[in-house]
């Protein structure tokens, strides 16, 4: 038995609870949980016949594959519950069910696509009902919107974030009073959500155990030109990129460790070449929107798009 945090779902006599079995997200984290593990076992090597951990591996195999799945409302919406009940409250500020949009990658636009819409149909009724009313909850919202690939919906969260949840000396506010006390979550979330809308880095859809960095995927259009420097990316890599007219013009990618990396041009675009820091290995490319790209530690190779 558990919650989904500090919501309530409505039962047909009109009475309220809290208490199920088995909420959405926590079997969106439980399935975290073991997933990483059994992934950690297979780098680490330690899932050998005879391994310390084959029992425990065992059973992590075994409680994976008797988690419930997703499930979407009558309504089109990512079920919160394991029933699909009606909900208490509309606009709630959380949105927990979501945890496998972000921070996780259970659900994404391309490996999911019906999911990735029920969990916009989830987005749009909170809005719609008051929801966000929190800086923290507004921030969730933005990097939810960045995982979708909606830059405009994920600006226009933005705004709100600076117009009903930020102090002038910069202070994330929980709540809409004017007494309504500071807390931190939505100061660091909020750049969060600013990072994921220039840069993503997730499991491939196509390629477990492979990296898939997306540049720019979710560039609003009010930011026609600019540039980053310095973000990470899963695998040890470094990425600074500059943008014009609303186009990626120039990638470079620094390698901490030896890895192949999958690369995902911003949409509409494609990797026309690249060069390297080894000039001995630069490689001759066919332009496409994604490519396989293997990066030694070290080495800095520069992206041209088209």
């Amino acid at each position: 038995p558990s919650c989904s945090p500090e919501n309530k779902f409505q039962l047909p006599n009109g009475k309220s609870f809290n208490l199920c079995m088995g909420p959405t997200m926590d079997i969106e984290i439980t399935r975290a949980v073991l997933t990483l593990t059994l992934r950690s076992a297979e780098i680490l090597k330690l899932d050998a016949a005879g391994s310390t951990y084959a029992d425990l591996l065992q059973r992590a195999r075994a409680a994976l594959a008797k988690l419930p799945p997703f499930k979407i409302t009558r309504d089109g919406r990512l079920q919160e519950w394991p029933e699909d009940y009606a909900d208490h409250e509309p606009g709630h500020r959380h949105i927990s069910h979501l945890w496998a949009l972000f921070p996780g990658d259970q659900i994404t636009p391309r490996g999911t696509p019906a999911l990735a819409k029920a969990c916009r149909a989830t987005l749009d009724k909170r809005l719609a009902a008051g929801g966000g009313s929190t800086g923290w909850s507004r921030s969730w919202i933005i990097n939810c919107m960045a995982r979708l690939e909606d830059g405009d919906a994920a600006y226009e969260n933005i705004l709100q974030l600076f117009r009903q949840s930020t102090r002038h000396n910069l202070f994330d506010v929980c709540g809409l009073k004017e007494n309504s006390p500071f807390q931190i979550d939505g100061n660091l979330g909020g750049p969060t959500g600013l990072i994921e809308m220039l840069l993503q880095s997730h499991a491939s859809d196509a390629q477990p155990g492979v990296n898939i960095v997306r540049l720019l995927p979710a560039l609003p259009k009010t930011w026609p030109t600019g540039a980053f420097r310095g973000l990470r990316a899963r695998g040890g890599l470094e990425v600074d990129l500059t943008w014009a007219n609303g186009k990626a013009t120039v990638g470079t990618l620094k390698a901490t460790l030896d890895r192949t990396h999958r690369i995902a041009a911003p949409k509409g675009q494609t990797i026309a070449s690249i060069t390297s820091s080894d000039k001995h290995k630069t490689p001759s490319i066919q332009p496409a929107n994604e490519i396989s790209l293997p990066i030694q530690s070290g080495e800095t190779v520069r992206l041209h798009f088209a």
